[in-house]
C-alpha cells in the first residue's frame, strides 16, 4: 500500500482517544439494530477493533455506510448476503448475528421483494470465491444487477470477510461467551438456530424501527474532522467502490489510508518488520488446499521456508501467525505462536496485529471493485 494518509487537523489532535472511542460507540448504538450490545465491552465483532481508535472508527464507518445506509440493495438482501458469506467462511458468531438480523428484517419489512436478491446472492458467492482464489469474476450476461448493485455486493463481501476472519480469530465460536461471559455450554443452546428464531421474534418489535429507518449516505462523517474525497488514494482494484456511492468510496479510502498510518505509527518499529509482511504476501497455498489442510501447510510445509527467509525466531513466529490469520483464523488461539506473541507484545498489540493484517489482506485480495465494470 502506498502511504496516502491525510494528516490530522489541530482539532482532531486535541480530541483524546477516549473521547473518539466514545463517539464511535455512540454511533454504533444509534445506527445499528444490535448497537446497544455491539457497542459495549471489548470482545464482540465491532469492539475488538477498539484496540486502536482510528481502526475502530474507520471500520465502523465502512460497515455503516455499506450495511446500514440505503443503496441499490434492500436491507434484507444485505443480511442474506452476510449470512451466505459467513456460512462460506465458517464464522459461527457472524452467521448467528446476521441470521437473527435477516429474520428480523424479513418480519418487519413492508416493501416489495428485492428484484436483485437472487442475482445478488449468486454474484456474492462469485466475488467471495474470486477473493479466495485470485481468479477473475465471471458475470452472467443476463444479470439484473446494475454496476452500482455489483459494487455494493462486492463491498458487503469485503466487509464481511474481514469481520468473519477477525471474529473467528479473536472472538471465538460463541458471542455470548466472549461478550458476556455466558458459559459455553449455555451459549451453544442460546445460539442454536431454534433459539435464534425465538429471540428474533421477541426482538423484532424493539428493533423494527431501526430496520425500517432510511439512512442517507454520510451518517458517520461526524466521526472525522477531515474528508477524504480524493479517490486516487485507492489502488485500481478498489476504485470501483465509488460506483456504490461516493460516501462508500470515501469510507473505503479512509480505511485504506488508516492502514498505512497504523503500520507506520504503531507496528513497524519493533513489532512487525516489513520483511515478515513481504514473506507472508508471497506465501500462497497450493491450489486446491482445503481449509482442513491449511494448518499442515503452514506448520509443516512452510517451516523450512520461514526459517530460511527469517532467521529471527520471533519473526518466524509472527510469519506463521499471520499465515494463520490469512488462511485458518479459527486456529489462532490454540497456537503457541499466538501465546508467544501475546506474551511478547501484550494482548492489545497482539489483537491490533491480527486486525491490521486481516484488513490489509482483505483489501489486497478484494474482488469485484475494479473501476470499470460491465
Amino acid at each position: 500500500m502506498s502511504s496516502s494518509a491525510v494528516l490530522p487537523t489541530e482539532a482532531q489532535l486535541s480530541q483524546s482517544p477516549v473521547k473518539q472511542l466514545r463517539k464511535t460507540r455512540k454511533s454504533i448504538q444509534k445506527y445499528f439494530q444490535l448497537g446497544k450490545v455491539m457497542s459495549i465491552g471489548q470482545d464482540n465483532p465491532f469492539t475488538i477493533h477498539a484496540v486502536d481508535e482510528e481502526m475502530f472508527r474507520c471500520f465502523w464507518s465502512l460497515f455503516a455506510e455499506t450495511m446500514v445506509v440505503d443503496g441499490a440493495l434492500k436491507r434484507p438482501t444485505k443480511e442474506k448476503i452476510s449470512v451466505l458469506v459467513s456460512k462460506k467462511n465458517d464464522c459461527q458468531v457472524c452467521l448467528i448475528a446476521h441470521h437473527m438480523l435477516k429474520q428480523i428484517s424479513d418480519k418487519v419489512s413492508v416493501d416489495e421483494a428485492d428484484p436483485y436478491l437472487e442475482d445478488a446472492l449468486v454474484f456474492a458467492e462469485e466475488v467471495l470465491m474470486a477473493s479466495h482464489s485470485g481468479r477473475e469474476i465471471k458475470i452472467p450476461a443476463d444479470t439484473t444487477l446494475s454496476t452500482e448493485a455489483q459494487a455494493e455486493v462486492a463491498l458487503i463481501v469485503l466487509v464481511k470477510t474481514h469481520m468473519n476472519r477477525t471474529t473467528s480469530a479473536l472472538v471465538g465460536e460463541q458471542l455470548s461467551t466472549a461478550a458476556f461471559g455466558v458459559p459455553r455450554v449455555v451459549a451453544k443452546r442460546m445460539e442454536s438456530k431454534g433459539a435464534v428464531n425465538v429471540f428474533s421474534k421477541l426482538l423484532a418489535p424493539f428493533l423494527a424501527r431501526g430496520i425500517k429507518a432510511k439512512y442517507e449516505p454520510g451518517i458517520t462523517r461526524n466521526l472525522f474532522k477531515h474528508v477524504v474525497d480524493d479517490h486516487l488514494t485507492l489502488p485500481s482494484h478498489l476504485k470501483g467502490a465509488t460506483l456504490a456511492g461516493a460516501e462508500r468510496g470515501i469510507a473505503l479510502a479512509r480505511m485504506h489510508a488508516a492502514m498505512d498510518t497504523i503500520y507506520e505509527t504503531r507496528l513497524e518499529d519493533n513489532i512487525l518488520p516489513r520483511a515478515v509482511v513481504h514473506f507472508v504476501d508471497d506465501a500462497i497455498p497450493p491450489a486446491g488446499t482445503s481449509p482442513g489442510q491449511m494448518s499442515s501447510w503452514i506448520l509443516v510445509h512452510m517451516r523450512k521456508s520461514i526459517a530460511a527467509a527469517l532467521p529471527d525466531e520471533n519473526h518466524q513466529s509472527l510469519a506463521a501467525l499471520l499465515l494463520f490469520v490469512a488462511y485458518s483464523p479459527k486456529s489462532i488461539q490454540r497456537l503457541t505462536q499466538w501465546e508467544q506473541t501475546v506474551k511478547r507484545l501484550g494482548l492489545k498489540n497482539a489483537k491490533l496485529l491480527v486486525l491490521w493484517f486481516s484488513m490489509r489482506f482483505t483489501l489486497l485480495n478484494a474482488a469485484g471493485l475494479e473501476q470499470a465494470q460491465p
